[in-house]
């Protein structure tokens, strides 16, 4: 598999690949069939080994192979289709919030459903060097924030 520089994957296998393409056709949203996304998210782990399909999906995105919108939503339903209910995807998301380094990654770390990291004074200080380097986040960081102090979590 080639590595970028950023240590990021150019390729996937062809198994992986044709079960994205696959995903490809299942529209985020409302009018979603949640069964049949989850079913192929379900295969995308076993082809993979594991639960942590962040990079898989992003480098989707990156390929165009998937929209944005797709990415965000594969994640947000692989977290409630696996048996870890996302633990082995948590990682990788407040990985992409450390580095801080790519924007793409860290909407999509965003837009999850869950907090990232284990207190909100650790989210707030990370969260705070994600507005710093990405301002175009600022207003989802500051909503996280926000939510997480009101909900006292």
């Amino acid at each position: 598999m080639d590595t970028r520089r950023d240590g990021h994957s150019n390729s996937v296998a062809p198994k992986v690949r044709a079960i994205i393409e696959k995903l490809a056709h299942h529209l985020p949203g409302a009018d979603a069939d949640l069964p049949a996304t989850s079913d192929c998210i379900e295969e995308l782990f076993t082809e993979l080994g594991t639960e942590d399909i962040g990079e898989t999906i992003a480098e989707a995105v990156e390929q165009k192979i998937l929209t944005e919108d797709q990415g965000r939503w594969f994640l947000g339903v692989a977290v409630w289709s696996g048996e870890t209910n996302g633990a082995e995807l948590q990682p990788t998301i407040e990985r992409w919030l450390e580095e801080a380094l790519d924007s793409l990654r860290i909407g999509l770390a965003l837009d999850q459903d869950v907090f990232p990291f284990g207190s909100l004074s650790e989210m707030t200080l990370v969260l705070n060097r994600v507005m710093n380097r990405h301002p175009q986040h600022a207003a989802r960081c500051r909503q996280l924030i926000e939510q997480r102090r009101k909900q006292g979590v």
